[in-house]
């Protein structure tokens, strides 16, 4: 039920007159005026002067008040910096924060920091766009594979080309 502002006036004779002034709006379990509350009801929050069953984008509801979200997180939920969503320029991690580069093993996608599928260690764009391979593991063509294709040979971390004419030392 909605909170009801009354004032009370005693008579002066062991009586005391109680008179409605305003009902609050709706969610509202405090209020100066039927339009400005100061208090919410369960399950409402508080924003502005009005009491709201979900707070709008960029907020989140604590304690009976919709508080916004602490920068860098454009969205988030629970508290004011578990992120749902970054401002831009930053990449939302997988425990839920706004970071401003996504560390090794990961890459960005769509705005969060997704890790590289194996055997790939380092990845940009996609999690299979390698860039670098885990050990026993050789890049070609963005890709890591056990042993190098016909024409290239082991350099580094990297399968290469032989060049025309050229094979490997193992015939392929």
């Amino acid at each position: 039920k909605n909170g009801l502002m009354i004032i009370g006036v005693n008579q002066g004779d062991g009586h005391i007159i109680i008179k409605q002034l305003f009902n609050c709006s709706q969610g509202c379990s405090s209020c100066n005026s039927a339009y400005e509350c100061t208090q919410c009801l369960d399950n409402y929050y508080l924003e502005g002067k009005k009491c709201v069953t979900s707070c709008k984008k960029g907020t989140v509801g604590i304690s009976k008040k919709c508080q916004q979200c602490k920068s860098p997180c454009s969205e988030c939920q629970e508290t004011t910096t578990k992120c749902t969503s970054c401002i831009d320029g930053y990449y939302l991690s997988s425990d839920m924060m706004c970071i401003p580069i996504c560390p090794d093993s990961f890459t960005n996608i769509k705005g969060e920091c997704k890790p590289c599928k194996r055997p790939c260690k380092q990845c940009a764009d996609s999690d299979e766009n390698c860039l670098t391979c885990i050990d026993g593991y050789y890049l070609s063509n963005n890709k890591c594979v056990p042993s190098c294709p016909k024409g290239t040979a082991k350099s580094g971390g990297a399968c290469a080309d032989c060049g025309d004419g050229h094979f490997r030392a193992d015939g392929l």
